[in-house]
């Protein structure tokens, strides 16, 4: 199963990828990918099969973290009103691309 998720993360990596005004080129470039991504859990740890997931699939994309992508993450802690004031928050940081 937890292949299957990767596949399919890696899948949307991809499709966002190409959407966004993003190419791998930016890579040998000074500047950063900027993703921001919403979480229904409460912290990293309860999301990790999923960030894992996401991060592999920039990974394989040649995206590495910390160099050529930073990833903000807001937690909502199942409380689901709280997608709009960490909505807001990545929208206020300018991410390229914002996954909900």
């Amino acid at each position: 199963m937890q292949r299957n998720l990767a596949r399919i993360i890696n899948l949307i990596v991809v499709a966002l990828l190409y959407i966004a005004p993003l190419n791998v080129q930016a890579q040998h470039s000074e500047r950063k990918i900027h993703v921001g991504v919403l979480w229904h859990a409460a912290n990293e740890e309860a999301e990790a099969p999923f960030l894992n997931a996401l991060r592999q699939g920039f990974s394989d994309l040649g995206y590495v973290e910390g160099r050529t992508l930073i990833i903000e993450n807001r937690y909502a802690a199942e409380q689901y009103e709280r997608f709009n004031v960490n909505a807001a928050e990545l929208v206020a940081l300018k991410v390229d691309i914002l996954l909900p």
